[in-house]
């Protein structure tokens, strides 16, 4: 999944303290020596430079800001995605709730912004299914939302944990009949910039987006480049219309990566050096005995933990049956990228996420086998026996992490190889 610029390393001492603590017996309510760490890989990184975006009108109305109280009463439907900030505070989204945890995932306030359940109402039955909000967090306080309608997606801001939010609308060009909005990807890079990119459509081989970006914490947002069979031309800039998109990331404000897949014999990556206006296909290579061919390459958006270092996920298929997920690594700011020791798994897909750009974790999806390394993936450790089905990961530091397993929390403080429900 969701992504970004992210070093999260926690100090041994407070990693040890956390452990000492729950092997002592004591609840996750006892206080602990907060870890600390830079903001979350949904939103983070620092501004390098303006972004070159010609001048031109907002394509798509925006409403003024207004404050919407929310709900803060306990939850107990778990989350089916968690983005924890440090050993005590984090964000959760379950199904149509925001929710905010501060110790550690034990217990949930339910922090939804009112309006949330306005937008769901406008879908009919039929497609409410196809509804998901999308989440980006920059620090414990301070967190965005986007809720899809059927001719708008709305934006709900907050900076205070949740407490309050404010809301803007994106309105759109192309407008649903029975589905929500597709949202492709929702990312901010610091506390003003964000992109948002969704899907127009499809055809044979073809992907149709927009992406929008603002540049004033969402309070409004311009659409800065398009694929598509009706794009405006010299108005927007150009994504190409090829393959199918599976989100962008960015560095800073100015060099961005779209990933996806093709049919084509290629590995799908796309570059941007002005914010997203132009982009360029960056070829990447592919390592021996295995194939891009026919559409078997699949690459998701890049992480960044500095302005040097940061690693792409990237499927790619091979002689034998079997799915295999490589992480291409770089250390020069995403000029070049290097495959690494690749994992691979006889018919399970994987699910991921990297404490740091040494420590990463990745599970086969839906069991409880993990693979794990210290050394940037040039070799991984494989853990089996925790009878868990993960559908998602997180981690804070090396050894503490956080999982969701069949509508269930999960943590471990020994970097995955003991886990035990903290939540329901």
């Amino acid at each position: 999944m969701q992504i970004k610029k992210f070093a999260r390393i926690a100090s041994l001492a407070a990693s040890i303290l956390v452990l000492f603590l729950f092997m002592a017996g004591c609840t996750l309510n006892t206080p602990v020596v907060p870890v600390t760490l830079p903001p979350p890989q949904t939103a983070t990184g620092q501004a390098t430079s303006i972004n070159t975006a010609p001048s031109a009108e907002t394509t798509t109305p925006t409403n003024q800001l207004s404050e919407t109280q929310t709900t803060s009463n306990g939850t107990s439907e778990p989350p089916n995605f968690v983005r924890m900030i440090d050993a005590t505070q984090g964000w959760g989204i379950a199904n149509r709730s925001v929710l905010r945890t501060e110790n550690g995932g034990a217990s949930w306030s339910n922090v939804t912004p009112t309006g949330v359940e306005t937008v769901a109402s406008t879908i009919p039955a039929e497609g409410l299914s196809s509804f998901e909000l999308k989440g980006a967090f920059l620090n414990a306080q301070t967190a965005w939302i986007a809720a899809p309608g059927l001719d708008k997606i709305v934006l709900f801001h907050t900076v205070d944990g949740g407490r309050t939010w404010q809301t803007s609308d994106l309105g759109v060009s192309t407008i649903g009949q029975v589905y929500p909005i597709e949202i492709t990807s929702f990312t901010f890079l610091n506390a003003q910039t964000g992109w948002l990119l969704r899907s127009t459509g499809m055809a044979a081989g073809q992907g149709f987006v927009e992406l929008y970006q603002t540049q004033n914490s969402g309070a409004s947002w311009r659409l800065v480049a398009e694929a598509g069979q009706n794009a405006s031309g010299g108005q927007t800039g150009s994504i190409t219309t090829d393959g199918q998109k599976t989100g962008v990331s960015f560095r800073d404000m100015a060099n961005g990566w779209l990933t996806g897949s093709s049919h084509g014999n290629e590995i799908y990556v796309y570059r941007t050096r002005d914010g997203g206006i132009t982009w360029s296909f960056q070829p990447l290579s592919v390592p021996n005995g295995y194939t891009a061919e026919g559409g078997s390459a699949q690459s998701y958006p890049a992480t960044f933990f500095d302005d040097k270092k940061g690693l792409m996920p990237i499927y790619l298929g091979k002689t034998t049956a079997g799915i295999t997920i490589f992480f291409y690594m770089t250390a020069d700011g995403g000029d070049s990228w290097s495959p690494t020791t690749p994992i691979s798994s006889p018919t399970n897909d994987f699910v991921w996420n990297w404490a740091d750009s040494s420590h990463g974790s990745v599970a086969e999806e839906g069991t409880g086998i993990l693979y794990s390394t210290s050394d940037g993936g040039k070799s991984w450790s494989k853990i089996t026996g925790s009878g868990l089905k993960f559908s998602q990961l997180d981690f804070i530091a090396p050894v503490i992490g956080w999982g969701v397993s069949d509508g269930s929390l999960v943590q471990t403080l020994d970097g995955g190889k003991d886990w035990h429900t903290i939540y329901p």
